[in-house]
């Protein structure tokens, strides 16, 4: 799954995304720093499904890649993450592909050996009969694990490791074991993970059981020692047990665990990666599998309080930013409500129209294009996605590839693959909605993907779950399923604007006759707003909106007819209706010119409705037919259509008893666009 906004890489900021990228550039900077006593906080960049978090991440592991800043990229969405802590560590020390271990040019080889040993030991094979002998038979099970772990620590401790020690002295191989590495998990039995501890040198060996020490119990160094693995092994073979006297689970107490054993390692760093920018650990999708406790984990180790740094600015003796990226599913500032302090919370927003404009530059200079990019696409394309970044970004491109002709062009081109150039199988406007929605929408079931398709066309949550709940259209799927979907967010409802408007074009696809098809859906909403069983205070507002997306412009002309003398409605609250209801979408586009299209449209109704005689009532038909036209974007730009528009307010504004002003304005608005896009229908 892709959340990302599909923004060129290079070696520019991502659009929308500059703060994030200051931030990111202070906390990678040698010099940064802060309070005393703690380390960089971790950067969590958050926000809806598209919004280009994972891009953020691909584009800085491009970035490290390019100068050979050592960095770990691990998405936390991958199966093999989904329930083991271990699995994620041992992916950010390998020395393969994305792991913080790589041997580079200007930073050596990051080394690991505690963590490597915890890692190791957590994947020991003990069996029932690990102790032999007559003692064995008395212990249970636990105890015989603890007993050979303890002899395990007996047979490499550095004092007593004879000729063996002399030998590998200082020149320890400190790459991890083959078991730590690859998607399988492999069991460690005792003659590896003896091979594996003596082959880190006798120094490293005392520096890792120096800090173990700190870790478990005991009276003596080497039971301080074995108690520590002990209990990391035990904890990692009961992930899911909860201590009952911290209401700890042994999940977190391994993830705190190693965390620390990660931040130890760092500290003893060659002294050189400190005067560099520093090594990176990438979390994509850390919302997802154990991302929440490993980002807790991370947070909770403690820094080294009282001692001098070895690195460069205060108090921060360790060289590493962690950047991490969630799903808005729950505000990660309650999520994380314990570990706040410890954490930089960016949410990622909506593009605005400057951002749009910066996308569309960047577009055509790909393509050997340029000029000036006028305000009226930017609008154009803004207004359909709602500065959805991911969605914004597909359309930018595409626009730019079919030359502007149209909006409709663009959703249906199918882009060329540059490496290959062959074409898409799916297009724009396809792959939009999988970006909008977080996930291909041929993966969902059918009765989800049709309820959400249905349910789009309500203008909020309440006649959404209703539509869905009356079962007419689709069959009927749990709210908590439709509800994971953000088609009603009225927090951020610039978000759900472009999902509603790709989810309403499939709505207007369905056959005439079907269930469910695009007429009976909007009539049945409008009925319902009708009915009075909507609390909603714009109930009123609504009903008409869904009566004009029906093809009933007449009794939305009658609406308007009863509000422009309404005593409690004014001219500016009238135009605000106005403008509001005729963003109603169009189901099919008008086939014939748009000024014969209008005209047939507005004489039908005038006639199956019996409204000749009526002149208030033919001149709001004829507007309100004329402005649901415009509606269309790539209609939008008929000046004839404006004209028909700017006469008719006129002719209201005279009729208006109050508020006559609004009216007039709006018929001038109407008159500028004529002048600017002609009188050509």
């Amino acid at each position: 799954m892709t959340s990302g906004a599909e923004v060129p890489s290079g070696h520019g900021t991502p659009v929308g995304q500059e703060a994030q990228a200051s931030y990111y550039k202070d906390l990678v900077d040698p010099d940064w720093s802060g309070l005393p006593g703690r380390r960089r906080p971790i950067l969590l960049v958050h926000g809806p499904e598209g919004y280009g978090k994972s891009h953020f991440v691909r584009h800085k592991a491009e970035e490290l890649e390019r100068l050979g800043i050592p960095y770990a990229h691990v998405d936390l969405a991958d199966i093999r993450y989904h329930s083991s802590v271990p699995a994620v560590f041992a992916a950010i020390a390998s020395h393969r592909e994305k792991g913080l271990a790589r041997a580079l040019r200007y930073y050596g080889r990051l080394r690991f050996p505690r963590l490597w040993i915890c890692l190791i030991t957590i994947r020991l094979d003990i069996g029932p009969d690990a102790v032999p002998g007559e003692y064995g038979d008395l212990m249970g099970g636990e105890e015989r694990a603890h007993a050979q772990i303890t002899e395990l620590v007996d047979q490499v401790w550095p004092g007593g490791m004879g000729r063996l020690g002399r030998l590998l002295g200082n020149a320890g191989d400190l790459i991890p074991p083959a078991e730590l590495i690859g998607a399988d998990p492999l069991p460690v039995d005792i003659t590896k993970w003896v091979t594996a501890v003596t082959g880190m040198g006798v120094r490293a060996l005392e520096g890792v059981f120096e800090w173990m020490r700190t870790q478990g119990q005991g009276g003596q160094a080497r039971e301080q020692v074995a108690d520590s693995l002990y209990h990391l092994w035990l904890q990692a073979r009961e992930p899911d047990a909860v201590d009952t006297v911290s209401r700890v689970s042994n999940r977190e107490k391994v993830g705190r665990f190693l965390s620390e054993a990660l931040f130890t390692d760092l500290r003893h760093a060659a002294r050189r990666v400190g005067y560099q920018p520093t090594p990176v650990l990438l979390l994509d999708n850390a919302d997802r599998g154990v991302g929440p406790v490993l980002l807790r984990s991370l947070a909770e180790a403690p820094a080294p309080f009282g001692r001098a740094p070895l690195f460069g600015g205060v108090g921060f003796p360790e060289p590493l930013t962690v950047v991490a990226t969630t799903v808005d599913t729950v505000p990660p500032e309650r999520l994380y409500e314990s570990t706040r302090q410890y954490m930089l919370f960016s949410p990622l927003a909506p593009l605005g129209r400057r951002d749009i404009g910066e996308l569309i530059s960047r577009a055509r200079s790909r393509t050997k294009g340029g000029g000036h990019v006028s305000n009226e696409i930017v609008d154009l394309l803004g207004d359909f996605t709602g500065g959805h970044p991911g969605a914004t970004a597909r359309l930018v491109d595409a626009w730019v590839a079919v030359r502007g002709s149209s909006l409709h062009d663009a959703l249906s081109h199918r882009p060329v693959d540059p490496a290959t150039g062959l074409e898409s199988p799916v297009t724009v406007e396809e792959l939009m909605l999988t970006t909008a929605l977080g996930v291909d929408p041929d993966l969902l079931d059918q009765r989800l993907r049709d309820a959400l398709v249905t349910c789009s066309a309500a203008k909020d949550s309440d006649a959404g779950l209703w539509l869905n709940r009356s079962g007419e259209f689709t069959e009927r799927v749990e709210e908590e399923r439709l509800l994971e979907h953000p088609l009603w967010d009225r927090t951020d409802p610039e978000a759900v604007t472009v999902l509603r408007r790709l989810l309403s074009r499939r709505l207007a696809r369905r056959p005439e006759g079907s269930p469910g098809n695009w007429d009976a859906v909007h009539r049945r909403l409008a009925d319902h707003y009708q009915s009075g069983r909507s609390a909603d205070r714009n109930s009123a507002e609504h009903e008409i909106y869904h009566r004009l997306c029906a093809g009933q412009p007449t009794r939305v002309a009658w609406h308007f007819q009863g509000w422009l003398r309404a005593p409690d409605i004014g001219g500016e609250e009238w135009v605000r209706l106005l403008r509001s209801v005729t963003t109603a979408p169009l189901r099919v586009r008008p086939s014939s010119p748009l000024l014969d299209a209008w005209t047939n449209t507005w004489q039908a109704h005038a006639v199956s409705e019996g409204t000749e005689g009526s002149e208030e009532t033919e001149i709001l038909l004829k507007l309100i037919t004329a402005r649901h036209i415009l509606s269309d974007p790539d209609l939008f730009r008929s000046g004839a259509l404006h004209s028909v528009c700017h006469m008719a307010l006129n002719d209201l504004a005279g009729r208006a008893p109050r508020g006559a002003a609004h009216i007039f304005e709006e018929a001038a608005r109407h008159l500028r666009l004529v002048a600017r896009f002609g009188v050509k229908a």
